[in-house]
């Protein structure tokens, strides 16, 4: 996924979210948003 730049994958990440994808998609996205130290937000809460 490093190809990917990081505004699209927190859209993608959104997006996985609103439309309710599988879990194994979602935090695969999560995940990597993690690795890359992006925020994400997870049932409310902000973590950066």
């Amino acid at each position: 996924m490093d190809n990917i730049h990081d505004d699209v994958l927190i859209e993608a990440y959104v997006r996985a979210k609103e439309l309710n994808l599988k879990q194994d998609f979602i935090e695969l996205l999560m995940n990597e948003m993690v690795r890359r130290c992006l925020p994400f937000q997870e049932e409310g809460i902000v973590r950066i």
